[in-house]
């Protein structure tokens, strides 16, 4: 049975992570009462703890006041990419492994 890895990341300072998402909802036209709900996480390149604990990607991390400034933004696309990546945020994680990934991950890079 396939158990994937258990990596989680916190704040060194037990603050809430606050990263930028998508999110979408579907109307199926042939029957308007079906949706779809789906969401996605915007990453970036990762630190090298990140990537030292076998990300290839990390959250786009935001400030509380940033992150209400994204919530409400309605922006070109381009400002938006612009908005986020000037204000993703460089913080002092910690990581807690409960499996850790299966020997030689970093050979996939």
């Amino acid at each position: 049975m396939f158990q994937p890895a258990v990596i989680k990341f916190s704040s060194t300072q037990n603050d809430i992570l606050l990263a930028a998402g998508i999110y979408d909802i579907w109307k199926d036209p042939n029957d308007l009462n079906k949706k779809l709900f789906s969401f996605s996480i915007l990453t970036t390149e990762p630190s090298a703890y990140i990537l030292e604990h076998g990300h290839d990607r990390s959250p786009i991390f935001l400030n509380f006041e940033d992150g209400k400034e994204w919530l409400h933004t309605q922006s070109e696309a381009s400002n938006l990419i612009q908005f986020l990546l000037s204000k993703n945020q460089k913080l002092d994680l910690t990581v807690s492994i409960d499996r850790p990934l299966k020997s030689g991950w970093e050979k996939r890079r």
